[in-house]
Parts: C-alpha cells; structure tokens; sequence
C-alpha cells in the first residue's frame, strides 16, 4: 500500500466516523441521558459527549475475535498510538 492509498482510506473511515458521531450526538439528546440545564455554558458536557462517542467509535473498530487480522490490528494499533 502507498502513503497515498492509505491516507485515502484511514480519510474515508473518518468520514464515516463523524457521520455515526453526527447521529449519535442526537440519541444522546433524544436519550434523555442528559439533563442539559443542570449543566453550565462550558464544555463539561461537550467533552462528556466526545468522550462517549469516541468510546462507541473504538468499540466499532474493535477486531472480531475471528479475525485473521486481529493481532496484527492491535499491534499495529499500539505502535502507531505510541508515536502520535
């Protein structure tokens, strides 16, 4: 794979991440999980959301225990972490 294909692809899934982020900001308010006047203008909630809907996004892109791949994801994954 070229630098190029992988940036267009890792592009791609990013995009299809915040869309899923995009619709599940509105099940949150939809939820009722959240009472919002108990919050202040700043950005505990805000952060509170991202920080679930990145969770939602890692559990998305967990590897199936029956992947082939698996091992070599989360390797891969653990080493690219490390060095951002």
């Amino acid at each position: 794979m070229t630098k190029k294909e992988a940036r267009k692809k890792t592009r791609e899934l990013i995009r299809r991440s915040a869309d899923r982020m995009r619709k599940n900001i509105e099940k949150v308010f939809l939820s009722g999980a959240v009472n919002l006047p108990a919050y202040e203008d700043n950005y505990v909630l805000p952060t509170a959301i991202m920080l679930a809907l990145l969770k939602e996004e890692m559990r998305e892109f967990q590897p199936s225990q029956f992947s082939r791949y698996k091992k070599q994801i989360e390797k891969d994954a653990k080493n690219i972490y490390a060095n951002i």
